[in-house]
C-alpha cells in the first residue's frame, strides 16, 4: 500500500493531515524561511530571550519581502495591525518588523504550495 506521501507524488487523493506530510510541510517552510533570511536565530544575552534575523540567506529576496513589509508597515493593512500588535505586546520596532517579516514569508510559502497544487 503506497503511503500518503506516494499518493500525493501521484496525483491520487491523500490525507493531508498525514504526520509525515505535516512534518514535511513544516521542514519546507522553515527551510524557506532560512534561504529568505526571515527565520528568527537567537541572540540573547544574559535572562533576557532575544531573536534577530538571520544575516545569512539570499539578500535579494530578504530586501523584496522588508518593502513589502514597509508597504504594509505604511498603510492600513492587516499586516500594520499585526505589527501594532506586537509592538503592544512589548517587542521593539525590529523585532515587530522581524516577526512581520516572517508572517509575510508564510504567506509566500502557502501562494507557492497553492500555486503548485498541494
Amino acid at each position: 500500500m503506497p503511503s500518503e506521501r506516494e499518493k500525493m507524488i501521484a496525483g491520487e487523493l491523500y490525507r493531508a493531515s498525514d504526520p509525515e506530510l505535516v512534518a514535511a510541510h513544516l521542514r519546507a517552510q522553515d527551510l524557506l524561511a532560512r534561504y529568505n533570511a526571515t527565520a528568527p536565530i537567537e541572540a540573547s544575552s544574559g535572562p533576557k530571550v532575544r531573536h534577530r534575523l538571520n544575516p545569512n540567506g539570499n539578500r535579494q529576496l530578504n530586501h523584496a519581502i522588508h518593502i513589502a513589509a514597509l508597504g504594509q508597515i505604511s498603510h492600513n493593512t492587516p499586516g500594520r495591525s499585526y505589527y501594532l500588535a506586537k509592538q503592544a505586546d512589548g517587542k521593539s520596532r525590529k523585532e515587530a518588523m522581524r516577526c512581520l517579516k516572517l508572517r509575510i514569508s508564510d504567506a509566500v510559502y502557502r501562494q507557492l504550495r497553492a500555486d503548485a497544487g498541494h
